[in-house]
């Protein structure tokens, strides 16, 4: 399968008949030899919904002027008096159109509700009240003064 930047030098519509269904598509190549005998060839091209291969009943390829996108070679085709067919037309625009970005819908901007948010029952603690909390301690100053001081045993 091709890449989205890859450039093509030869595009058309293929025909294709087998097993009482016709299908009609749009092909892209880079070389027209090789792509021309891979559409001729009715055991390459099959349907793998009815398990059948097609046979050609019409393979119209022509050379880009210059190598194009998908996009910029259906443009070209639309334009060329071998592809006026009515049915030809809806096949080329059909094929634009999958291939065409669509255009972003415009976003509606959506209401926002008003939501009341409850105050808090907790009251932020005051210092008078942390240090309320503090670790009661029997120790005095002079106690744990020495403590810090006194030597280390090892």
């Amino acid at each position: 399968m091709a890449k989205r930047d890859t450039m093509f030098k030869f595009a058309g519509i293929t025909v294709h008949t087998g097993g009482g269904t016709t299908r009609a598509k749009v092909r892209y190549g880079t070389d027209f030899v090789m792509r021309f005998k891979q559409l001729n060839n009715p055991k390459k091209i099959e349907d793998k919904r009815l398990g059948i291969c097609l046979a050609p009943i019409r393979v119209d390829l022509v050379e880009l002027p210059e190598p194009m996108f998908k996009v910029d070679a259906l443009k070209w085709l639309m334009a060329q008096e071998q592809f006026q067919s009515p049915e030809d037309q809806a096949l080329i625009q059909e094929a634009i159109d999958s291939r065409t970005p669509k255009a972003a819908k415009p976003r509606v901007a959506k209401t926002v509700k008003t939501v009341k948010v409850k105050a808090s029952k907790k009251v932020a603690p005051s210092l008078d009240s942390i240090k309320g909390r503090a670790r009661k301690s029997t120790a005095t100053v002079e106690q744990v003064l020495a403590a810090v001081s006194a030597p280390v045993e090892a």
